[in-house]
């Protein structure tokens, strides 16, 4: 039996061994979200700076924390309940659009379905865009809450005249720019946001609350407005005469007083209110201010702007609004009363917080308590959230608490990503100064001092780390001339002494070599170091501040050795728009921040379940705090395959053969081509990896298994259809020279190998735009065995590099169909 007859069997084992090797993991499929519930039992690894809680250094875990509200009725007081939704907000052009017909059938029918209840009330609230005021609206109203408070008055008091209510059965008000329903940078989102919303309130004596507490109303944001009432008297009203107010002596000290009183309040200031008698209005003053709302607003403006002169209000806030002939304040209890009279009525306001859902009968204590996030059999079963807020259950579980921090970290302008699939380490070491001056003289310092700063990716597996330096010939297993100590944060100094140099230079060579628990090591490659002869050397300069050639190895990978074993994934973080003088902590280490607020930062962590902490802190500590929790699984596998068929039929008339030929590729009449291809790699426990891929190309059913070990891979990019990309990042590092040193390296080592191994990379969310260079080998992770020339697969001829140094790689999006040839790979480390 021919070799081409087995080919079917080997690649049928393949393609079907293969998923039922990753059947056996659990694996998000493409769409589905990364917010994964990790079970309370879980002893999660928490990696995060030292808590540090002082009454000057404030720090928010964001989404650890729950705000809940425990509240109860006033004794003696009628429970109301308010009612939203029942009738579509009323949307208006300009101040004096009409209400429409629609509007008006849905209120009378919303009071027709309350008829059962008791004490029914309709309340109007006027919402704006924040298009500045101009013109007629700016002159008169001057702000966006007294043009809200208009606009809400005159649909009251036309629904009131067109249902035939009673005036306590209607009531009105304000709020402004607050509450947006969509973004004011569009048309169509300020048409959304010029609004009345209907309310409707009614006694409910029967209506309980739960003792526990509960979530806080959702307008628990709100504020609602008090009139002070002074104990020592009454703020008297301002008289008109022909539209101009008539100012009292001393009347403005008797307003700073009254402000004083509330001093210590939110927002205290003057409210001036206008009203006029009820009279008609003549053709030229209804063309100046449309209504009697608008004349009374003007009069109360210019009132403000007469009073609010004096030096003995100076400092203070004002606002005003206008009322027309309705002087009433108590509009629930006296109704809309009418007067005969025009002036304007100054008040003393300040902001309170409003209650549940506006219930002046209720008390309400604010809890502020930290999350504990429950399983999801313990929630309600429907329960919902929005970006990981519950709207109707106060509990959360894990996935609710990652997605709320996802959602703020997105917020934050900051991207966070993690990778099962990839642990690829980074080592490397900068010094400055990298020439030492070295003194002759007997006093003074013999030398300038070295600082030496780490950079790595994997501190977790890190248990120590040294500077080690040697002559330029001297070996590096040989005893170095000085070792240098890092420190925890990957700090090192060093001051040569002066019998170090005995000539007018020397160059020395220094690497950095870090340790694991077990004793085992990684090596970066050795870089210069110059000694040269100087009178006065000087003394290096101290204190915090890193010297900026300290920064160069941040994100640079110089491994030479690597021997220190890996298991895990890699945690990756990039933001932008950190403000000045803030830093930036990921996962308890320090990440530098370019001038522009950018930084990047990655990390290698164990196996297991971990919480990343990303903070953003000011100079004084504080700042907000994003605790993601995650799960390293031991077994993670990503595949994918694609069996493609193609069947066409032609039809022709005439002497077909004569225009074919002889040996056509295929038949004139019909075509049957398909192709099949699959790729899988993947971690199937702590040391084993597993990398496989085919392709037979398109081309005949009957020739797809034709040739199929001769089909090369060096062309495999080249193959790849840009419109049929699976939108995954794939990496593809592949070389001959390599295959052939590892079958006898690997085989010394004991470790078993086979060839043509690639590396993908699997984001658990969107892809980001890495800054920093990624460097990467296809050499096992214990092999000292010296680095392969590189073969990159790329759109033209590929190329050779020997230089024994890591090369950069080209990530490229490539299709699900990855190989031209059956590959395979199984590692496994002794």
């Amino acid at each position: 039996m021919s070799k081409h007859r087995y080919l079917p069997l080997i690649v049928g084992f393949l393609m079907t061994g293969a998923p039922v090797v990753a059947g056996q993991v659990k694996t998000a499929k493409p769409g589905e979200q990364v917010e994964r519930h990790v079970s309370s039992d879980e002893k999660f690894r928490e990696w995060a700076l030292a808590a540090t809680q002082t009454d000057e250094v404030k720090r928010v875990k964001v989404c650890r924390v729950e705000n809940l509200c425990k509240m109860r009725y006033k004794d003696g007081q009628t429970p109301r309940t308010r009612v939203r939704n029942l009738v579509l907000p009323l949307r208006y052009e300009s101040e004096t659009s009409p209400v429409s017909e629609v509007s008006t059938r849905q209120v009378r029918q919303a009071l027709d379905n309350l008829r059962d209840k008791r004490g029914v009330t309709v309340r109007f609230i006027g919402y704006t865009d924040d298009a500045p005021l101009a013109g007629r609206d700016e002159s008169i109203y001057g702000n966006h809450v007294s043009l809200s408070k208009a606009l809400a008055s005159r649909v009251a008091l036309a629904m009131q005249t067109t249902l035939g209510l009673p005036p306590s059965a209607i009531e009105s008000d304000g709020r402004g720019t607050t509450h947006p329903l969509a973004s004011n940078q569009t048309a169509q989102g300020r048409t959304l946001n010029r609004r009345v919303e209907v309310e409707f309130w009614y006694d409910d004596p029967l209506q309980a609350l739960p003792e526990e507490p509960q979530l806080c109303p959702g307008d628990a944001d709100e504020v609602v407005t008090r009139v002070y009432d002074p104990p020592w008297g009454t703020i008297p009203t301002l008289a008109l005469s022909n539209g101009q107010p008539n100012v009292p002596a001393g009347y403005a000290a008797t307003l700073r007083r009254a402000l004083s009183d509330v001093a210590g309040r939110t927002n205290p200031r003057l409210r001036f209110i206008g009203y006029t008698r009820n009279e008609r209005l003549d053709r030229r003053t209804s063309s100046v201010y449309g209504d009697d709302i608008g004349l009374s607003a003007a009069r109360a403006r210019r009132a403000m702007d007469v009073v609010m002169q004096d030096a003995a209000l100076a400092g203070a806030h004002s606002e005003h609004e206008g009322r027309g002939y309705v002087q009433s304040d108590d509009v629930v209890n006296a109704g809309f009363t009418q007067g005969e009279e025009s002036f304007v009525r100054v008040q003393v306001v300040y902001d309170e917080r409003l209650p549940l859902d506006n219930y002046d009968n209720v008390d309400v204590t604010r809890l502020t308590r930290e999350l504990s996030p429950k399983s999801p059999y313990e929630l309600n079963v429907m329960h919902i959230t929005v970006d990981g807020k519950p709207i109707d259950d106060k509990d959360r579980s894990s996935s609710d608490v990652q997605r709320c921090t996802d959602a703020a970290l997105d917020a934050a302008n900051i991207r966070f990503g993690f990778d099962t699939l990839e642990s690829k380490a980074r080592l490397a070491v900068a010094a400055d100064p990298v020439a030492v001056a070295v003194s002759d003289q007997a006093v003074g310092p013999p030398a300038s001092v070295v600082r030496f700063r780490m950079y790595n990716n994997y501190a977790s597996f890190i248990a120590r780390a040294e500077i080690r330096i040697f002559e330029p010939p001297q070996s590096r297993q040989a005893v170095p001339l000085a070792i240098i100590a890092m420190d925890a944060v990957g700090f090192a100094e060093w001051q040569p002494t002066a019998d170090m140099l005995t000539a007018p230079t020397r160059e020395l060579k220094y690497l950095l070599r870090a340790y694991d628990t077990k004793g085992n090591f990684d090596e970066t490659d050795a870089r210069p170091l110059w000694l040269y002869r100087e009178p006065s050397p000087g003394v290096a300069a101290t204190g915090d501040a890193v010297p900026p050639g300290l920064l160069a190895a941040y994100g640079e990978s110089d491994l030479e050795r690597q021997r220190i074993p890996l298991s895990g994934g890699t945690v990756k973080v990039q933001g932008a728009g950190i403000p000045a003088g803030y830093t930036v902590w990921v996962a308890g280490r320090q990440v530098p921040v370019d001038p522009q607020g950018n930084f990047a930062a990655e990390e290698i962590l164990p196996s297991g379940t971990h919480t990343v902490e990303v903070a953003v802190l000011d100079a004084a500590g504080s700042g907000s705090l994003y605790l993601r929790d995650l799960e390293f699984k031991r077994k993670d596998l990503f595949y994918v395959g694609v069996a493609d068929l193609t069947v066409a039929e032609n039809r022709a008339s005439g002497p077909v053969d004569l225009l074919q030929g002889d040996n056509p590729l295929q038949p004139y009449d019909s075509t049957l081509t398909g192709r099949l291809a699959f790729f899988v790699n993947g971690q199937i426990s702590q040391y084993w990896r597993v990398t496989a891929s085919a392709d037979t190309r398109e081309g005949p059913v009957k020739d797809l298994f034709t040739n199929f070990l001769d089909k090369s891979p060096d062309s495999l990019f080249r193959r790849i259809d840009s419109d049929y990309q699976y939108r995954r990042l794939v990496t593809m590092a592949w070389s001959r020279r390599w295959r052939r040193r590892s079958a006898s390296s690997t085989s010394k080592r004991a470790m078993a190998t086979t060839t043509d191994c690639g590396a993908t990379s699997r984001s658990a969310t969107r892809p980001m735009n890495w800054p920093m260079s990624i460097e990467a080998s296809t050499a096992p992770t214990h092999t000292t065995a010296p680095k392969p020339p590189r073969v990159l697969a790329s759109a033209g001829s590929p190329s050779t590099d020997s230089r024994p140094s890591p090369e950069r790689f080209r990530v490229m999006r490539s299709s699900v169909a990855l190989a031209g040839r059956s590959t395979s790979c199984a590692t496994r480390t002794s």
